[in-house]
C-alpha cells in the first residue's frame, strides 16, 4: 500500500493505463517467480544448501549493480556502501562454505 501512495505522489501515473496493463504484469510476474524457483531447485541438485542460500541472498544486490550498469550506465565504484560490500563478499562466502572433502584415515590393523 505505501508503494501505491508513493507512486501517486512521485510519478502521478495514469491509472487507466496501469489497469489495462495489469493482466500482462501479473502474467510476467508469475512466470518470473516460477522460473526463479525452478532454476533454484535445479541448482540445489548440484550443490549443497549453504552456497545456494548465499547466492540466493546476494542475488538482489548483484542484479542491482548489473542493471544499474546497463540501464543507467552507472559504473560500479569502490564505495564502502553495504550493497557493494555484500557484492564483493558473496563469492568469498560461497567459497568459504564449500564442503571440505577430507581424506579417509589410513586403515591401521
Amino acid at each position: 500500500m505505501p508503494l501505491l501512495l508513493l507512486a501517486q505522489i512521485v510519478e502521478k501515473p495514469d491509472w487507466r493505463v496501469v489497469a489495462d496493463s495489469w493482466p500482462r504484469l501479473l502474467l510476467l510476474a508469475s512466470l518470473g517467480i516460477a522460473r526463479y524457483n525452478l532454476l533454484l531447485y535445479t541448482a540445489l541438485q548440484y550443490t549443497t544448501p549453504q552456497p545456494a542460500s548465499l547466492i540466493n541472498a546476494a542475488n538482489p544486490a548483484v542484479m542491482m549493480v548489473v542493471l544499474a550498469a546497463i540501464l543507467v550506465r552507472e559504473r560500479p565504484g569502490c564505495s564502502s556502501s553495504p550493497v557493494s560490500l555484500s557484492v564483493r563478499c558473496a563469492p568469498l562466502a560461497v567459497l568459504a562454505t564449500r564442503p571440505i572433502r577430507c581424506r579417509q584415515p589410513p586403515n591401521v590393523s
